[in-house]
């Protein structure tokens, strides 16, 4: 099997790496589709690639399937799709995808795991933004005034990660890469088929990072009762999808006070502490949406993974799942096709 034609229909930075590409394959076609505007469509004037392209290309590097392309028989070289982004539901969705006979060689693969240090990074620094009130203490300097504190915020406020526990919903490749040779993390794992599991780890966590993919059987995994089972002062940090947790339930729990009297760190009441929230359900949200201002959220454009190294590392997958494919191995992060064994 032989990989002369590639197809790369995103952006590339840097430029070097187009280069790269073109030491490799005997045919680079570059059509640098923009990102999307947020009611996911393109800009006006976007340039597709043409259907001459699609069809003589063994390879694609893409976040998209080009629009034009609904059918097999129009890319009938084709044997590697490597997708830019570790979601993949915006594929499997596609006519072209659905109408692939089961027996066809042709492999989808995910950019699974590029991302890895970059949301990692986000979540440690977006949980200690919300630990440290940074978020606040902010936007009231900003206001160009300044201000005491502990006067504003009713005493000492800075809570520390010392002693805490963070729990992870759908590890995925988060636990793999926590730098933890000896193989200590996590200390205990839970069920997320059983809902006593699932409530009993969602108490037992001061700070909950959920990075499930969008799917089925995950739609509104955390809602209401899961939110009710948490510490009243826990953080939830989203860098999954949105629509695994029920935005009307988290808004609730978000803007909730503690009683009087209560354990501000207690359970059974839909009320937690915060929320860093890089994807919604819908996304965008709606102009206007109470989460915009809500001073405990910290609410970023869907871009914890987008790292100045991302289509480095992307082009580096891409280029070990091309030799991979042609030596008959399978690619890594296959969801569709032969995958690694």
């Amino acid at each position: 099997m032989s990989f002369d034609t590639l197809l790369v229909a995103t952006v590339l930075t840097p430029a070097s790496l187009l280069g790269d590409l073109k030491a490799r394959f005997k045919t680079v076609h570059y059509v640098p589709l923009p990102p999307i505007a947020p009611n996911g469509s393109f800009p006006e004037g976007t340039i597709f690639p043409t259907e001459e392209q699609v069809a003589s290309a063994d390879v694609i590097l893409s976040l998209f399937l080009p629009p034009s392309l609904t059918s097999i028989t129009q890319a009938p070289r084709l044997r590697l799709f490597q997708a830019i982004s570790a979601g993949y539901a915006h594929l499997t969705s596609t006519p072209f995808f659905q109408s692939l006979p089961e027996d066809h060689p042709l492999i989808f693969a995910s950019a699974s795991g590029i991302h890895v240090s970059a949301i990692g990074e986000h979540v440690i620094a977006t949980t200690l933004s919300l630990y440290h009130r940074l978020n606040e203490i902010q936007l009231k300097i900003h206001q160009g005034k300044w201000f005491i504190a502990q006067v504003d915020f009713g005493g000492l406020f800075v809570r520390t990660l010392r002693g805490q526990t963070v729990g992870i919903v759908g590890s995925g490749y988060i636990v793999p890469n926590t730098g933890d040779a000896a193989g200590d993390i996590p200390i205990a794992y839970y069920s997320s088929s059983s809902p006593s599991s699932v409530a009993a780890f969602m108490a037992v966590c001061d700070v909950v990072v959920n990075t499930l993919p969008s799917a089925a059987g995950n739609k509104h995994f955390i809602g209401e009762t899961e939110l009710k089972a948490m510490k009243g002062d826990s953080v939830v940090v989203n860098i999954g999808r949105g629509d695994t947790i029920d935005t009307e339930a988290i808004t609730a729990a978000l803007t909730a006070q503690t009683p009087a009297g209560e354990d501000a760190a207690a359970t059974g009441t839909l009320r937690i502490g915060g929320a860093s929230l890089d994807v919604t359900d819908p996304e965008p949200l709606p102009d206007g949406h109470a989460l915009f201002t809500l001073p405990n959220v910290i609410l970023t454009p869907h871009m914890s993974g987008l790292s100045k190294e991302y289509f480095v590392l992307a082009t580096d997958l891409l280029l070990q799942n091309v030799e991979r494919v042609q030596a008959g191995k399978g690619a890594f992060n296959a969801f569709r096709g032969k995958g690694e064994e």
